[in-house]
């Protein structure tokens, strides 16, 4: 799983309607793939649990640097 999922909120689609030759699309309310799954009722206990556990050793503005030194180094590899 990336780290992404924990930080990243998306626009998931909920509907779409056509109305006078124009299509209205709705989405709901922009959240992260790890608040989706924290509040689905299908998903066991166990498996949520573990998730908040890595949720809360994650660190964003450093795994932001990890990534940003990664592509730098990419960026002279490829030169």
């Amino acid at each position: 799983m990336t780290k992404r999922v924990f930080f990243q909120p998306v626009l998931k689609l909920v509907s779409k309607e056509h109305v006078d030759k124009k299509l209205i699309k709705r989405y709901d309310q922009a959240a992260t793939p790890f608040q989706r799954v924290l509040a689905a009722k299908d998903i066991p206990f166990e498996t949520k649990a573990r998730l908040t556990n890595l949720y809360v050793q994650l660190n964003p503005v450093q795994l932001r640097t990890s990534i940003d030194e990664k592509v730098a180094k990419l960026w002279i590899i490829s030169r």
